[in-house]
């Protein structure tokens, strides 16, 4: 077990790594190597791991709040980028309408 509920696998630590969780990657590869710590794969994986958290040093940040609070401001910004592409949509059709001489709301 990785000491997360979950077994350890090679496909467990990708996804840690893919998500930019690199200690708890590395976690579920020292536990596959001390299974196997004849793998060549896993320890260069392993060292890839490790290399990333050293270059990265004190910008990882691997605490659950701070995850939490990044992707809230992803999220308000995401938000943001949606209504104002609706706004331009809108514009651009009320554009449209004006230059055909149909304006939208008119009354007959």
């Amino acid at each position: 077990m990785s000491g997360q509920g979950c077994p350890a696998t090679r496909t467990l630590a990708g996804l840690y790594f893919d998500q930019g969780y690199y200690p708890k990657a590395a976690a579920v590869y020292r536990t596959l190597l001390a299974k196997d710590p004849q793998s060549r794969d896993l320890a260069e994986a392993l060292f890839r791991v490790e290399t990333m958290i050293d270059r990265l040093g004190g910008e990882l940040s691997s605490d659950m709040d701070t995850r939490k609070k990044e992707l809230g401001v992803l999220a308000e910004r995401w938000a943001g980028l949606v209504l104002a592409t609706r706004n331009l949509q809108t514009l651009n059709e009320l554009r449209a309408d004006f230059e055909r001489g149909s304006p939208r709301d008119e009354d007959g």
